[in-house]
């Protein structure tokens, strides 16, 4: 068998002790003593074979044997692939280990052992080292956990026995050792052991078996019977959009007279009767100039009626308009249905999108979204006739799996009588929790997205993999006490009263008022996140990260020395949390029976994530599609369960045992017995903590193993100090196949649809819940609060953008030049105006520089000044800028009269100062020297024409 995509074989070795008996003579026989470590033989036909321990022993000329004849013998007892190799060990004269690699260490251990005339050896088979993965041996990852030579002819498949030891477990880090954490998820460990490619095949060889219509003989097609009268007519035709087109038949007067109203709007049309055949019917339209009208007539049994005449289509501007929407409507409803079928959770968005690309046109919201709507009643039915059959899918669960506790409450009303509450478990579910899964229940109810504005309240658990366990759901109209001490005392009748139960929640008072009254002796569990949300908002700073470390120690004494820092730091914490948060959320108060070290509600956001798609079907669908989700999950995950064969522990949990045992480089031990020691931590802060150990009871003061169940660091420690030790042995039985087994041994019964479910009748008729929604579209999403990601982050340019309303694009305006609509348009003038709004160097009385008043400023080097070129102003100019910035060229036109007749200016972009507009003496303003040791020279630039 391939090893998985991006794993190598670890392989442990199993090492024995062996004993000297006896001693011979040095020039006798010498007697080789090899036992075999168990491993899996990896074949060179593709096929794994288990290999057991095996021990065997001969005789061997030790003064002509060499190694390669020792892998000879071992090759010819013991059989392995291509791809692996034997290692070999002896003891040496320490009594340690020794690995045999040439023929000299094989020659010193015969030297060594020559006074007994015996050898001990032991074997284990490992991969050959590769560096590169082929692409042959990568595509075999996860599917055929061994599959071997097929047939072509019969595609016969061989599979074998999963060597869990081949799998790499990712090291955890410091931080995660003791986490609650599974390695791999569902989704990983059914493609690993072999269902996904299971699950191919059998889809491959239903498609072989499939009949191939070309290739039926069809020369006996004459010997067929059909139940067919002759001359009969069909009367089968759409009721929401009636052909009109000559020739159709209806099956009476008055359905042809309803397929005509189909076709009206508010009254348009009329039906009368020619009086020269009164079995002739006509209809027309009332609209002023409009030409269209239809003839019928009865049938020869006069009852049926057929279409003789339709002049044209019917387009006239009355009724062309709600005509177009509603055949619109009832077309995407047409087209959508095949598509819901095939994906129940397809929402309108979704819808809109797979008919634009399928026919190529264009589709409003609007238009989809009528249309997903009269296709989800065509589908499942009215929303408000689902609340009527839930009695029905009741009478259906009691049926086919006895023990299920299903319950309506429903509530009188002069009006009549409301649906009110709805709640479901399964009798699987029931016997699943009870006997597979570690007492402890998270319970949490999320947001309906259909008609009725309810909740669907959830109870759920943790199998030995850490996997969401469905138990129960229900259905509300709020989150009150009422309603949530109603569904508790339903679990309740489900569950009973186990000895041990932890019951976890968020933040909602109903619930916690409702577990009281039910559970008063249940181990009531809250949140942490939902805590430091509350805790976040009245409580900031540094001091406060300790709440952290608080809840996830396992020891009493370090909580309290954290609280009591943080008691210091602010007096209000104490009281507030006594107030508002009296409910268990930190490990070192858990139960030691519980054996469920999780102090976040995520069990329940599992639930809300794995229903999120289906909560806007109809109650009564809603229900039997959950049920059918049920059953999905169970036998997904009992088929991984027969896939443990051989073993006592889940391997995976087993393998995360192993993976941790291998950073404890930060301990010490002392051991005290072959049970007990003492291990001493040394924190990053330096600090040094010291536990004792006791693996014969299971228990160590850091109190990890025993709230866990299983093994802390420290505890495997001293289990690895130990030769050959089994982790399995350290496990509490809640991670044992033998519970994940029971825990989905129970069978979820298939369902037919709920026109064949068991009929039942009230006496009275379920009207919809008296609450209803909002007005207004219904949010799929809830509001994230100002805490988390979403709801805190800027706005930007790819959370939000504008739409065109001329091109309906997205990223600008219906003004922007980005818009394809818009033609190039002329830019407006930049000339710079005065004060008075005139441009620069007009007169007051100009609206604009006259041309016979323009001049040419013309620019005079000077070698012999500091400024590289001064422009000549003529008199007479009276206007100049009052900026404080820089004077660029683009400013030349600009007049010094302010300066008391000044009348040059250099042309060099500098600041002018206060000191240099000051100087009367020279008239100028110059630029300062450059600093000596610059490289860049000022090049004097040429002179432009400046109207003035």
């Amino acid at each position: 068998m391939a090893p998985p995509e991006g794993t190598k074989l670890i392989l442990c070795h199993i090492y024995f002790f062996v004993g000297t008996h006896g001693r011979v003579d040095r020039d006798g026989p010498f007697r080789l003593c090899v036992q075999f470590s168990e491993f899996t033989a990896k074949l060179d036909d593709g096929c794994s074979v288990d290999v057991p321990w095996k021990s065997d022993e001969w005789v061997v000329d030790c003064r002509s044997y060499n190694l390669e004849m020792l892998k000879n013998d071992l090759k010819a007892r013991v059989n392995w692939g291509s791809s692996q190799q034997p290692v070999v060990h002896g003891f040496d004269m320490s009594g340690g280990e020794r690995k045999l690699l040439n023929d000299t260490d094989l020659f010193r251990a015969f030297s060594e052992r020559m006074g007994d005339s015996k050898l001990f050896l032991f074997v284990d088979v490992e991969d050959k080292p590769t560096e590169v993965v082929t692409e042959v041996a990568a595509s075999n990852v996860g599917h055929d956990n061994v599959i071997g030579p097929i047939d072509s002819n019969k595609e016969a498949f061989v599979s074998h026995a999963i060597d869990w030891d081949s799998m790499e477990i990712i090291p955890l880090g410091q931080d995660q050792i003791g986490a609650a954490l599974p390695v791999m998820d569902e989704d990983a460990m059914y493609e690993f052991v072999g269902l996904r490619a299971e699950d191919e095949r059998a889809e491959q060889s239903r498609m072989a078996a499939t009949i191939n219509l070309d290739d039926m003989d069809l020369q006996d097609t004459d010997m067929l019977v059909h139940d067919r009268v002759p001359g009969e007519d069909s009367a089968l035709y759409d009721r929401e959009d009636p052909p009109m087109e000559a020739g159709t038949i209806y099956a009476s007067m008055n359905e042809f007279r309803a397929a005509v109203k189909q076709h009206a709007i508010n009254g348009k049309f009329q039906l009368g009767t020619e009086k020269s055949c009164k079995d002739l019917f006509r209809g027309y339209c009332k609209a002023e100039g409009c030409p269209w009208s239809i003839v019928a007539r009865l049938m020869p049994d006069k009852i049926q009626v057929r279409v003789t005449l339709n002049k044209e289509q019917h387009f006239c501007p009355s009724t062309a308009r709600l005509k177009t929407k509603m055949a619109s409507y009832h077309w995407v409803a047409e087209k959508a249905i095949p598509i819901l079928m095939k994906h129940p959770t397809m929402g309108a968005k979704k819808l809109q999108e797979e008919l634009e690309d399928k026919y190529d046109i264009t589709i409003g919201y609007g238009t989809v979204h009528m249309g997903f709507v009269i296709a989800g009643e065509k589908i499942h039915g009215t929303w408000e006739e689902s609340f009527g059959y839930l009695f029905n899918f009741k009478a259906e669960i009691e049926l086919r799996m006895p023990g299920s506790i299903v319950e309506i409450d429903v509530v009188n009303k002069e009006e009549g009588v409301f649906f009110h509450r709805f709640f479901c478990c399964l009798k699987p579910s029931i016997d699943g929790f009870l006997n597979g899964c570690r007492p402890f229940l998270s319970i949490d109810s999320t947001a309906l997205n259909g008609r009725w504005s309810g909740h669907l309240p959830s109870a759920t658990a943790l199998d030995g993999h850490n996997w969401m366990f469905p138990v129960a759901f229900g259905f509300f109209d709020g989150e009150s006490t009422d309603n949530w001490t109603w569904f508790m005392q339903q679990l309740q009748k489900a569950i009973g009263n186990p000895p041990h139960l932890a019951i976890s929640s968020d933040a909602c008072k109903g619930l916690e008022n409702a577990v009281k009254n039910v559970y008063p002796w249940a181990e009531h569990r809250e949140c942490f996140v939902h805590l430091m949300k509350n805790f976040s908002k009245r409580f900031q700073g540094p001091a406060f990260g300790r709440m952290y470390p608080a809840a996830r120690t396992f020891q009493p004494e370090y909580h309290e020395y954290l609280m009591n820092k943080m008691y210091a730091v602010n007096k209000n914490v104490e009281p507030w949390l006594k107030a508002n948060h009296k409910l268990k959320w930190m490990r070192s108060k858990f139960s030691k029976a519980i054996k469920c070290d999780h102090i976040t509600n995520n069990v329940a956001e599992v639930w809300n994530n794995w229903v999120k798609d289906i909560k806007d079907l109809p109650i009564a669908e809603l229900a039997d599609t959950l049920r059918s989700k049920f059953m999905e999950l169970y036998a997904r995950r009992r088929r991984i369960g027969e896939k443990f064969e051989g073993h006592v522990m889940l391997p995976i949990v087993v393998r995360q045992l192993y993976a941790m045992s291998r950073q404890l480089g930060h301990l010490k031990i002392k051991e005290g017995g072959r049970d007990e020691a003492e291990v001493t931590e040394v924190t990053d802060s330096h600090k040094i903590i010291r536990h004792v150990v006791n693996i014969q009871n299971h228990t160590c003061t850091c109190r990890e193993w025993q709230v866990s169940g299983k093994p802390c660091a420290h505890a495997l420690l001293l289990i690895t100090t130990h030769r050959n030790p089994k982790m399995e042995d350290y496990l509490d039985p809640y991670y044992s196949v033998y519970h994940f087994r029971l825990a989905y041994g129970g069978v979820i019964k298939p369902l037919p649809d709920k026109s064949q479910w068991v009929r039942v009748n009230p006496g009275f008729k379920v009207l919809p819940p008296l609450t209803k929604r909002d007005p207004g579209r219904q949010k799929k999403l809830r509001t994230p609060s100002c805490l988390e990601n979403k709801g805190n982050k800027p706005r930007g340019k790819g959370m939000w953008q504008v739409q065109c309303k001329q091109c309906l694009g997205h990223g600008h305006r219906s003004t922007s030049p980005k818009c394809p609509l818009n033609g190039t348009k002329k830019r407006k003038s930049r000339a710079k105006k005065g004060k008075a709004g005139r441009p620069l160097g007009c007169s007051k009385g100009d609206a604009s520089p006259s041309s016979s008043k323009r001049q040419k400023v013309q620019v005079q080097e000077n070698s012999g000044n500091n400024s590289p070129g001064l422009v000549e102003v003529p008199e007479g100019t009276s206007q100049i800028s009052t900026s404080p910035g820089a004077v660029t060229r683009s400013q030349m036109q600009i007049t010094l009269a302010g300066f008391g007749g000044t009348n040059q200016i250099s042309t060099s972009p500098r600041t002018v100062t206060k000191s240099q507009a000051g100087e009367g003496a020279s008239n100028a303003i110059t630029t300062p020297r450059r600093r000596l040791g610059l490289k860049k020279k000022l090049t004097p630039k040429k002179a432009k024409k400046i109207d003035v």
